[in-house]
Order: C-alpha cells, then sequence, then structure tokens
C-alpha cells in the first residue's frame, strides 16, 4: 500500500521550507498539493523528525505576543496539515479499496465471460456432436436403405436373367422341336412318296399285264398274217406304254420333289417366323427388365433426392435455430454481464457512502463482498437455467431424449428472455411436426405421382409390345398366304406342263402308232413304199444326207446335189467332209467320235447356221438340222440342209440399207447442228453472248441493273446529205463497210455492240457481264481506235468521199434487257443512254466528246490526253426520243492516249 507524501520544498526567497498540503483528486485517483505553508527553522538544530525550526527571541513583550500568535498559527496549521493528510490518507486508502473492488469486479466478470464462452462452446459442441451422431445415423440408414436396394436390384436383375434364359430356353427347345417335327415331316413325306412310287408302278405293271392277256386272247383266234400284225403292233403299244409309264415315274418324281421342296420351304418360313417371334419376344422381355429395372432405379434416386433434401432442409433449419439460440444466449450473457457490472456499481458507491458514514473499510468491504457473491450466485443460477433451457430444445431439435430437470416433473413452459424475445417451446415443436408432416405428404405424392408415370411407361410398353408382337404375327401369316399361294401356283404350274407333255407324248406316240401300223400293213408292198419313199425324198427342196458313224455318205438327194453341185454318186461311198470347210473339216471327227463315246448331245435334235463348200470350192452360208436314228443293227445320221446364200444377200441388202439410213441421219444431226451453231452465231452478232445463250436455251432473259458502266454513240456526219446524193446501193454498200470495220474493231475489246441503224452506232462495256472499273478505259480505247479507222478511211465506190463521225461517250447506271418476242432486241434504258445520245449530238465532226463521270473515271485510270470543252447547253435533238433537255454540262474531248499505237486525226 502506498503512504501519502509531503512534499517540503525549499523557499526560493529565503530558504525555508514550503510544506504544500495534500487534497484528494477523486476523479484522478491521485494527491496533490493545494496549500503551501512556510516554516522557517535553524539549519543548524533539528528535532526527532529531521526539521529543525528557528526561534526567534524578542526582546520586546509584543514582539513575544506576536511571536505566541505566529506559533499559535503555526500549530493551527499544522494540526489542519495534519488532518488534511490524515484525511488524504483515508482518500489514498478508499482509492486503493475501491481499485481492489474494481480488480474484484473486473475478476469476477472475467470469469463469468470465460464461463460464458466455455458454455457457448460446450453449446456448439453438443450441436457438432449431435449433428454428427445424426449424420452418422442418417448414414448408416442410408448404407442400410443403400444395402436393401442393391439386394432388391440384384435380385431384380437375376430374375430378369431366369427370365432371358427361360425365354431363350423356350427358344431354343422351339427350335428342337420344329427341328424334330421337321423330320418327323419329311420322313413321312418320303414314305407317303415312296407309296405312291410303289403303287403307280404296281399299277402300271397291272395294266401291261391285263393289257397282254387280253391281246392273247384276241390274237388267238385270228390267222398266222393277222396274228403275226397283231403281235407286232401290241408290242408297239407295249414299248410306248412303257416309255409313258417311265415319263408318268418322272412326273411324280418331279411333283413329289417339289412337294418336299415346298414342305420344306414351308417349314423353314414357319421356323424363321418362329425365330422371329421368339427372338422378339426375348427382346420384349428384356425391354420389360430393362424397363422396370431403370424405374426402379429412377425411384430409388427420386426417394434418395427427397430423402437427401429433406435431411438438408433440417440440418439448415437446425443450424438456423441453433444460430439463434446462440444469438440469444450471448444476449442473456451481455445482459448478465451488463447487469453484474450495474451491481458493481452500486456496490461501490455503497461503499463509498458507508466510508463516507464512518464506517470502516474492512467491515464495508466485507459487506459488500457477500452481496458480490450472492449477486453472482444469482446471475450464475439465472444463466444455468437458462443453459438448461436451451441444452434441452436443442436436444429435442436433434433427436435426442431431454434430460430430466430437478424439481419439475412436467416440460418446461417456454418463458421469456430478460431481453423479452421467447425461447423454443412446444409450439415449435408442433411447427416442426407439422413441417414434417408436409414433407411426408409431398414425398408420397411425388412417389405416388413417379409411379403412376411408371405405371403408365409400362401400360405403354405393353401396348407397343403387342402392337409389335400382332404386326409380326400378320406379316408371316402373310408372308405363309404368300408361299401357300405361290407353292399352288408353280405345282398347277408343273401339273399342267405335265399334262402338256403327257398330251403331246401320247400324240406322238399315236403318231408313231400309227407310223408301225402303216409300215407293217405295207410291209408287202415295201419296195414301191421303199421308192415312194426315194421320191419324197427327191422332191423336197432341202438337201437331205445321211451318214454313218464312220461319216461316210450314204444318201444324197437332188437338192443337195443342186445345192453342192456334186451328183450323188460322186458323194454316197465318200466322207461327209469333202462339202465342209477347212475349218469345220478338221475337227468333224473329233466331234463324232466324242458323241459316240460322251453321248453329249450338243448340235442332235437341233438347227444351227454354219458353213458348207461347193464343188468349185465356193463356201456359203447354210442351215444345218441334225437327227439320230438307231434300229437294231442300223445306225445313221440325217442332215436337213437349206441355202441361206439368198437369205444371208437379203440381210445384207437389209444392213447396208440401215448403215446408209444411219449415215443419212447423222448427216442431218450435223446439219442441225451447223444451223444451230450458224444461228448462235447470228444471234451473237445482235445480242451479247450471254444474253444469246439464254435465248438459244430457250429461256427468258431477267432484267438487270448496273451500278456502273460506259456507253459510247457514234453518228456519221451529214449522212442524210450523203443519202440524197448516193444511189442506194452506194449508201448499203457504205454503211456495211462501215459496220464490218466498227465490229472488228469491237472484237478486240471488252464491249459489245447494242444497236445499229441507219448513222447511228451504239456500243457497251460492262453491260452484260461487268467488268469493274475498266468499262470508262475501254469505251474510250475504243473510240480512238474507230476515229484512227475513220480518219483512214476509204470508200471503194467513191474514194474522194470523205467520211467524218461523231462520237459521245458517258458513264453512269443503266437498266438492260430484251425487249419483244418475235423480233426480240437488247436494249438500255436510262438517263446514263439519253446523256450518251447528247453527247454524240452535240459533239463536233471528228472528237470524241465525254461527259464529267467519264472524264473522272478516265482521269483516275490515267493516260488519257483530254482537255475541257466548257459548259454546253445539252438539248434534244429528235422528237421521236422524246427526252428533255439536260441544261448547262461541263463536257470535255478525249483527244489521245499514251502509247497509242494508231494515227489520229488532228483535233479540229
Amino acid at each position: 500500500m502506498s503512504q501519502p507524501i509531503i512534499n517540503i520544498l525549499p523557499d526560493a526567497q529565503d530558504g525555508s521550507l514550503g510544506l504544500h498540503d495534500v487534497e484528494d483528486d477523486v476523479e484522478s485517483g491521485f494527491l496533490s498539493l493545494s496549500k503551501t505553508t512556510t516554516l522557517k527553522a535553524r539549519p543548524e538544530s533539528a528535532d526527532a523528525s529531521g526539521v529543525t525550526f528557528q526561534t526567534i527571541e524578542s526582546g520586546s513583550s509584543a514582539q513575544k505576543k506576536k511571536d505566541m500568535s505566529i506559533y499559535d498559527a503555526m500549530r493551527m496549521e499544522c494540526e489542519e496539515m495534519e488532518f488534511n493528510l490524515m484525511k488524504a490518507r483515508d482518500q489514498i486508502l478508499q482509492k486503493e479499496d475501491v481499485a481492489f473492488l474494481m480488480q474484484r469486479n473486473d475478476e469476477e466478470i472475467t470469469k463469468l465471460q470465460i464461463q460464458q464462452a466455455k458454455e457457448l462452446k460446450e453449446k456448439a459442441d453438443m450441436f457438432d456432436k449431435s449433428t454428427k451422431a445424426r449424420a452418422e445415423r442418417k448414414a448408416a440408414k442410408k448404407l442400410h436403405r443403400s444395402n436393401m436396394r442393391r439386394i432388391k436390384y440384384r435380385d431384380m436383375l437375376i430374375q430378369k436373367q431366369e427370365t432371358i434364359e427361360r425365354a431363350a430356353q423356350l427358344l431354343r427347345q422351339g427350335v428342337l422341336d420344329q427341328s424334330e417335327a421337321f423330320e418327323t415331316l419329311m420322313s413321312h413325306v418320303r414314305s407317303v412318296h415312296e407309296q405312291q412310287r410303289v403303287e403307280l408302278m404296281a399299277a402300271q405293271e397291272r395294266k401291261l399285264e391285263y393289257e397282254r392277256a387280253i391281246n392273247d386272247l384276241e390274237i388267238n383266234s385270228k390267222p398266222d398274217e393277222i396274228r403275226l400284225g397283231l403281235a407286232k403292233k401290241f408290242q408297239v403299244r407295249q414299248s410306248h406304254q412303257r416309255i409313258l409309264n417311265k415319263r408318268l415315274n418322272e412326273h411324280l418324281r418331279d411333283r413329289q420333289i417339289v412337294e418336299a421342296r415346298h414342305v420344306k420351304e414351308k417349314f423353314e418360313l414357319e421356323s424363321r417366323c418362329a425365330d422371329e417371334m421368339g427372338t422378339l419376344r426375348v427382346s420384349h422381355v428384356t425391354r420389360i427388365a430393362e424397363q422396370q429395372e431403370s424405374q426402379f432405379l429412377e425411384l430409388n434416386n427420386e426417394k434418395e433426392r427427397l430423402q437427401a433434401e429433406h435431411e438438408a432442409r433440417k440440418l439448415a433449419a437446425l443450424a438456423q435455430r441453433h444460430q439463434a439460440e446462440l444469438k440469444r444466449l450471448q444476449q442473456v450473457q451481455r445482459l448478465a454481464i451488463k447487469q453484474l457490472r450495474s451491481m458493481h456499481d452500486q456496490k461501490i458507491a455503497m461503499f463509498k457512502e458507508d466510508r463516507s458514514a464512518g464506517a470502516t473499510g474492512i467491515s464495508a468491504m466485507a459487506g459488500i463482498m457477500s452481496g458480490i457473491s450472492s449477486t453472482t450466485d444469482s446471475l450464475n443460477q439465472s444463466a444455468a437455467d437458462i443453459n438448461d433451457t436451451v441444452s434441452e430444445r436443442g436436444s429435442q431439435i436433434l433427436g435426442s431424449p431431454p434430460r430430466p430437470s430437478v424439481g419439475h416433473s412436467s416440460p418446461r413452459p417456454a418463458r421469456l428472455s430478460p431481453l423479452g424475445q421467447r425461447n423454443f417451446g412446444p409450439s415449435d415443436e408442433s411447427e416442426m411436426l407439422s413441417q414434417t408432416s408436409d414433407y411426408r405428404d409431398r414425398r408420397a405424392m411425388a412417389i405416388q405421382q413417379m409411379q403412376e408415370r411408371h405405371h403408365q411407361e409400362r401400360a405403354s410398353l405393353l401396348l407397343t409390345v403387342r402392337a409389335e408382337m400382332a404386326e409380326i404375327r400378320q406379316q408371316n401369316a402373310a408372308c405363309i398366304a404368300d408361299m401357300a399361294e405361290d407353292h399352288r401356283v408353280e405345282l398347277e404350274k408343273l401339273e399342267m406342263e405335265q399334262r402338256e407333255e403327257l398330251e403331246l407324248i401320247r400324240a406322238m406316240l399315236e403318231k408313231e402308232i400309227l407310223v408301225e401300223q402303216s409300215v407293217h400293213e405295207s410291209e408287202m408292198a415295201a419296195l414301191v413304199e421303199r421308192r415312194v419313199l426315194n421320191s419324197v425324198l427327191e422332191s423336197v427342196v432341202d438337201g437331205i444326207i445321211n451318214i454313218r458313224p464312220d461319216g461316210v455318205v450314204t444318201r444324197f438327194n437332188r437338192a443337195a446335189e443342186r445345192i453342192f453341185g456334186y451328183s450323188a454318186k460322186e458323194v454316197v461311198g465318200n466322207n461327209i467332209k469333202m462339202l465342209m470347210p477347212k475349218s469345220i473339216a478338221r475337227r468333224h471327227d473329233e466331234f463324232l467320235m466324242t458323241y459316240l463315246k460322251k453321248g453329249v448331245k450338243k448340235v442332235i435334235g437341233s438347227s444351227r447356221r454354219t458353213e458348207g463348200k461347193r464343188k468349185n470350192g465356193e463356201i456359203f452360208p447354210m442351215k444345218l438340222s441334225l437327227s439320230e436314228v438307231k434300229e437294231q443293227d442300223e445306225h445313221l445320221f440325217t442332215g436337213i440342209i437349206c441355202d441361206l446364200t439368198e437369205q444371208v444377200w437379203r440381210e445384207t441388202q437389209i444392213r447396208e440399207n440401215e448403215i446408209q439410213e444411219q449415215r443419212k441421219l447423222e448427216q442431218l444431226v450435223s446439219e442441225l447442228e451447223l444451223s444451230r451453231a450458224e444461228t448462235e452465231e447470228l444471234l451473237c452478232e445482235e445480242f451479247p453472248r450471254g444474253v444469246a445463250k439464254q435465248l438459244m436455251d430457250g429461256k427468258q432473259v431477267t432484267p438487270q441493273s448496273f451500278e456502273c458502266a460506259t456507253v459510247l454513240y457514234l453518228g456519221v456526219v451529214d449522212f442524210s446529205d450523203m443519202c440524197e446524193t448516193m444511189d442506194p446501193s452506194d449508201i448499203v454498200s457504205l454503211l456495211d463497210e462501215i459496220y464490218s470495220t466498227l465490229d472488228d474493231v469491237i472484237q478486240k475489246y471488252d464491249a459489245c455492240r447494242l444497236k445499229a441503224a441507219g448513222d447511228s452506232y451504239l456500243i457497251v462495256s460492262g453491260i452484260p457481264t461487268p467488268n469493274g472499273d475498266r468499262h470508262a478505259s475501254e469505251i474510250a480505247t475504243l473510240a480512238l481506235e474507230i476515229m484512227s479507222k475513220v480518219h483512214l478511211f476509204q470508200f471503194e465506190r467513191n474514194p474522194s468521199l470523205k467520211l467524218r463521225v461523231r462520237i459521245g461517250l458517258n458513264t453512269g447506271p443503266d437498266v438492260a434487257g430484251v425487249v419483244g418476242t418475235k423480233m426480240p432486241r437488247y436494249c438500255l434504258f436510262g438517263d446514263t443512254v439519253n446523256t450518251g445520245s447528247r453527247m454524240e449530238s452535240t459533239s463536233q465532226p471528228m472528237r470524241i466528246q465525254i461527259s464529267e463521270s467519264t472524264y473522272a473515271m478516265l482521269k483516275a485510270a490515267g493516260g488519257f490526253q483530254i482537255v475541257e470543252r466548257g459548259e454546253i447547253d445539252v438539248k434534244a435533238s429528235c422528237v421521236l426520243r422524246a427526252v428533255l433537255g439536260k441544261g448547262k454540262m461541263r463536257t470535255y474531248f478525249l483527244n489521245g492516249k499514251e502509247n497509242f499505237p494508231y494515227e489520229l486525226p488532228p483535233p479540229s
């Protein structure tokens, strides 16, 4: 503890000591000296306290009284100083007590703040632990749900695989069953066909037997000659019947082959249809299973999403409420600190009042400390109650059971904090339950909507599957019906062909029977018949030659003699190769031996065109038909020959006529192409080439606008006077030479002539094909060359004639198009054309007048010699053009061009 300090300072004037009184500065807590008492003391004397006072002796009583009064004053001042010193000491002690109290108060406040911070941290830790525990519970539940759904999904996949495997097994079993059914059906068909063949052969044999028995009964009673004829006739009929039976067996075999093929094709089609149906059914099962799988996953994902969304909202709400509770708790703590400070201030004021009232510092301090302890206990109890309320509410929110409160059997009611804010109570629980119920309703509604959508998708897929199955069934039924119809048509066609063939065979057999019968009946007149036959063979138009297998000729009729030029005696007994060209005779024996060994019929029984050789060595075309006859020991080849010389000559004439017609046609086409080229050339003379091509192709020429082009008008000076003094033929010849000269010049430049009427000549550049900014320079150079040509022009019929022209140029926008249908013309329209005409009409003879727009482009191009003419009055010179006057215009004369290769007339 610090002691009061009294400063005794030496006096500046007389060396005495100055004692300063001490006052209490309550506000600053320091002591200050406001009064000064001067004590005079001897330096050589000192009292017990170390202060020496100087005594002044006086010789007189007045002086003594005065000294006594001074001493009394000094005593009073010392007592007053002592009082003030004691007062200052009390004030210092009071300050120290107040400082001690304030320090204790600060320690209590700090301790309370630490306790409150610890409580806040405990609350936050408890919330974090509760949140973490809740998250762990939710994660465990989610893992459990995931495991259950994974098990369900695995079971679904297993069921899907089993369903697909069952469908595939059914498909494979169906294929095996179909294969067995096909084998059974084919074995049945083969057995039926075999039975049909056996029955047919048995029927044929029975027919032959009863025909033989009947014939035996019929001929037994006949004479020998008739019996021999009838027996031979019966043998012929029997051989014909065997041939017919053989063909019938072949027909039956063909029908059976077709039927077996039809059965196989039908089975293959049915198998293919069944495979398609099975494959489609497997695909449908797979699609339905995949849809169930995707819907299962989608529903589970939606449930997890809704659960996660609800959990996130709930955690956000819990966190928000936790933050609100923490804020309220902090407010409560700040209010408690504020109340504690107010109570401390009151206690200090009470302490000061007690000290002022005379109480000792220790008793006052004890009272104050007891008051502070009770106040602190009450504040701590209040804070603990608030914390218990908050803790209990937080536990209920996070899902943990509330802690039991001492002395209360019922839940703590919601109460107001010191700030007037309401803590969470039962109403908050009802609100949370309401929100939870709303969420459950929304979740149930969302899941129900998804399930309804899944049901609709399943129904739609089932409808699609049924429609596809019905469609494939219809397609398969249509394919089977089409195949059945095709098979029926094929069988009918085969039966018809077989009937026709049998009828033809029967007819042939009947004919052979009749022939045999006639031969048999005329056996006795064989010589006569032989002569008749020979006469017939000799009288036919075609040549008939018989040869043996070794190639020796045995018959050579008159027609063959006429065709080949040989007699029968010269040919019969010789080899047939003498009638063939060397190229054919060289391989004849080889062909004949090959046929006799292998029996492959390539030319037997057919007609073909070949060549023969006459006696004079001439090779001629002929038609050869070969046939083979084998009767008993006789083996002959018969050739029927038709001379094709005349026919080939006629065919040659026809081909030559066709070639001549083709040449005439080609000549006509070439003449047409030439005429088209001439027409195109004439059109190109009258029109620009691109426009002429469109007209030749029959296309319509679309009018076009051109931003900038240059026109040239040329007129012959005094042309009307020439027409009056010259013959018409001379005028035409003059114009022809002028036009020819100008046309030759135009071909050198990117320009085209659009009009030539009388003495007027119109040329344009940049139309119909734009050429950038070159049109002005092209037309200007063209005008200079025209002027050079006119300057040197001489008319052959009148050499003394001096031709003079005027030329005008103008540049600007134009519109061009074809006008007219019977006599179309490519015309220009616009002010540029009219101004160009005015440039020509107002120009001077043998001068080229240009407008200001043309001058600007030529100046930009450079190299041209131009002089200004000045402003002139450009008026209309022709009433027919109906063009108003242009008024005053600035024009120029074009006199030449740098490095121009032609001679120009001197400017007038």
